[in-house]
């Protein structure tokens, strides 16, 4: 019929398109999401990242399945960078300038002047 019937992770209409396959993993997309027929992975739940290896900003764990403190939307309460992807723990580490924050998900004003 003329058309190609490609082989599993190969996309276009020939076939010349592999899917982004995880350097680690050697799994298409991570083995967390399926490639779209332009050959791009599409990351399952909070996974995201050419082959769906990293956490969506917010999120950590081995499935990124946990929220930095302060929620997703707000990681560190908008006052610090959480310590995200898949090797993360999800604490926060506070800025300290030129304010400084302090909490779990540097959600307090020091109000010390620098002083104390």
């Amino acid at each position: 019929t003329g058309l190609c019937t490609c082989e599993a992770n190969y996309r276009l209409t020939d076939c010349s398109l592999l899917c982004p396959v995880s350097p680690s993993s050697l799994l298409t997309c991570g083995g967390h999401g399926t490639c779209n027929s332009a050959g791009l992975c599409e990351c399952s739940g909070q996974f995201s990242g050419t082959t769906c290896e990293g956490c969506v900003m917010g999120w950590y764990g081995e499935s990124c399945d946990l929220q930095c403190p302060g929620g997703w939307v707000n990681p560190c309460s908008g006052h610090g960078i959480c310590n995200g992807g898949t090797t993360g723990d999800g604490t926060c580490s506070c800025i300290t300038t030129p304010l400084m924050y302090y909490g779990e998900s540097c959600q307090h004003l020091c109000t010390c002047s620098g002083h104390g």
